[in-house]
């Protein structure tokens, strides 16, 4: 199956499609709220994958600064299941990468769940590299994979 996505930067906007996407990819608790989505689609770099239909997938990423230095995180990529394996998940995240590296950032961090062996195995493909563990990050208590990758 061909499919042809287009990305661009997510706006307010795209709201109700972005929440339908993360309703269709998690389960309370691990749901973000539609409030926190609005929130951050208003403040922070997004971006969304659209195929002719429909919103595809999406990536939100927020600028940070520790000890001086500005980094990026993702704090979220989610693909609906139909549109998996077609590298949209890919140009999502390298693509939110060039944009934080165009911020002047050094590194990009993300939290990951433990027991997701797929997103595991994507950030590791992209260069990301697991550099500790945190209990129970989530609240349904599953531990995450704090992951980084030099830019």
């Amino acid at each position: 199956m061909s499919i042809e996505i287009q990305y661009r930067p997510g706006t307010p906007g795209d709201l109700s499609a972005v929440n339908a996407v993360e309703e269709a990819c998690f389960q309370p608790p691990l749901r973000f709220s539609k409030g926190l989505l609005r929130r951050m689609l208003r403040d922070d770099l997004s971006l969304v994958a659209l195929s002719s239909k429909e919103i595809a997938g999406f990536v939100i990423a927020s600028l940070e600064t520790e000890n001086s230095q500005r980094f990026g995180y993702i704090a979220t990529l989610e693909v609906l299941s139909a549109y998996r394996r077609h590298g949209v998940a890919r140009h999502l995240l390298m693509t939110a990468e060039d944009l934080l590296r165009n911020e002047g950032c050094r590194y990009v961090a993300l939290h990951v769940a433990m027991n997701n062996v797929a997103a595991m195995a994507l950030y590791a493909s992209c260069g990301y590299e697991s550099v500790g563990t945190v209990e129970k990050f989530y609240p349904n208590g599953t531990d995450a994979a704090l992951m980084v990758h030099l830019l």
